[in-house]
């Protein structure tokens, strides 16, 4: 944000930074980059800085952020701000216990409580991930943490009886879901493969989704018993894929699934999946579209870089700068083409036009690269709206269930891009509306409603929405 990409660049965003902290605090993270770059720009960062530090002392406040041996060595080299930066500030790792607590305070952000004994075996899950991790990330490292347990208890529920299920029981993480995920850290490829296949299967829907996957992943398995037998390896072949179906049909879901089943099999040496549709990777001016593309990439490498709405990179004009985005994409998939995984996903037809006006796209997405995303049917759909509904705290009686689905039948009807889940959620949203005016009105009316009654989605909450 601060160097740029020409000269002169970096002084004139530098003052603008400064300009914009006036009164206030410029924090520069891992400003030790500075140091590391060529062509004289880092050096007319720190003069820039430097100088508008001195001129303007009194008027705002900068901090430096990064690691502490690089942070020293940064220092070191430039006595300018050495001598201005005389406060220093050492942020140690978290200890076990306090990344527990963080752990508990997050899920408590997000109402959800930890049965008797999670405590425990969350400590354990916290502890084994951080062992087995270069750059853990504390807080950062927790969240992941977080996001994984309440994934595996989304699991759980997919496979119960949601019927019987209560709100505590939903916003309860159990000692199974966090020991789920201890069984993934400790045992084979194979049983965790296994493991993520079945959390697969237990989503709605995705018939094609799953076969092609399956697919996928039987075909890394043999490659894996011919080379334990001495087989000529035949390789992965290419990993890239297009996601192509309409919206709310999954496909980052799936995305974030593959990522993990693929790292399991070994065909990729990190789970991690970034996310980034054209206003991440495209920029304002000439030559910053490439540089911010390639800032995206090297954060999927050796991973998966997931571009949604991949086909509007090359929906401008002749001097769109979405063309330099998909280029550097292209070129990042030759040069990196073991280290990187790229999923483009959108529109069906837009996805091939895509292709096909491009050549260099076409030899890299074949047939064989293609997961259809079918549209959800609306028996599916009332499923979802009830498996989210739960989530949500209702009550819903199976008599319901018809009138669900004749709500969702009208919606679709009513519009052209109804959005698939997408779709459903607004139509919760609106139903879970109408509910709390419903119960609203019947306690200003004099009629104070009991817990389940203020819980039950009824027919007359539906009624309004057709």
């Amino acid at each position: 944000e601060l160097l740029g990409n020409y000269v002169g660049d970096a002084a004139k965003n530098v003052g603008d930074a400064v300009k914009h902290s006036m009164g206030s605090v410029l924090f520069i993270d891992e400003a030790y980059q500075w140091s590391r770059q060529s062509g004289g720009y880092g050096q007319a960062a720190i003069d820039s800085l430097v100088k508008l530090m001195e001129d303007n002392r009194d008027k705002f406040m900068v901090i430096l952020a990064g690691y502490p041996k690089e942070m020293d060595e940064f220092l070191s080299k430039n006595p300018g701000l050495r001598s201005r930066f005389a406060s220093q500030v050492e942020f140690e790792d978290f200890s076990l216990d306090q990344l527990v607590s963080i752990f508990r305070k997050m899920l408590t952000e997000k109402e959800y409580t930890l049965a008797e004994g999670a405590d425990k075996a969350a400590k354990k899950l916290i502890n084994d991930i951080r062992n087995g991790s270069e750059d853990f990330g504390n807080g950062r490292g927790v969240r992941k943490v977080v996001n994984e347990v309440l994934r595996a208890v989304d699991t759980r529920i997919a496979r119960a009886d949601t019927d019987t299920l209560t709100k505590e029981e939903c916003l309860t993480v159990k000692v199974e879901d966090i020991e789920s995920l201890l069984d993934k850290n400790d045992d084979t490829n194979e049983k965790s493969v296994d493991e993520l296949l079945a959390e697969l299967d237990a989503m709605t829907g995705l018939k094609s989704v799953k076969a092609k996957i399956k697919s996928i992943v039987g075909q890394a398995r043999f490659n894996i018993l011919a080379k334990e037998q001495g087989l000529e390896e035949q390789g992965h072949g290419t990993l890239h894929l297009l996601f192509k179906g309409n919206a709310g049909t999954g496909k980052t879901t799936i995305a974030r699934t593959l990522g993990e089943i693929y790292y399991k099999l070994g065909m990729i040496r990190k789970p991690d999946v970034v996310e980034c549709d054209r206003s991440s990777l495209v920029a304002g001016y000439v030559g910053q579209t490439a540089s911010k593309t390639t800032e995206v990439i090297n954060r999927a490498m050796g991973g998966i870089l997931f571009v949604d709405e991949a086909y509007t990179l090359a929906s401008g004009g002749e001097n769109d700068y979405g063309k330099e985005a998909l280029t550097t994409i292209m070129k990042a998939m030759e040069d990196h083409r073991d280290d990187l995984m790229v999923i483009f996903a959108g529109y069906d037809k837009e996805l091939d036009e895509l292709v096909k006006m491009n050549q260099g796209l076409s030899s890299r997405f074949s047939k064989q690269n293609e997961i259809i995303f079918e549209d959800y049917t609306n028996d599916e759909l009332t499923q979802i709206f009830i498996y989210q509904a739960k989530k949500k705290n209702m009550l819903i009686d199976e008599k319901l269930r018809p009138d669900i689905e004749k709500v969702i039948k009208v919606a679709k009807a009513a519009t052209t891009d109804f959005g698939n889940a997408r779709g459903i959620r607004n139509l919760l949203d609106a139903a879970d509306a109408n509910r709390k005016q419903r119960i609203a009105q019947m306690a200003a009316s004099g009629i104070k409603p009991d817990k389940e009654t203020m819980m039950r989605l009824t027919i007359e909450d539906l009624a309004v929405l057709l």
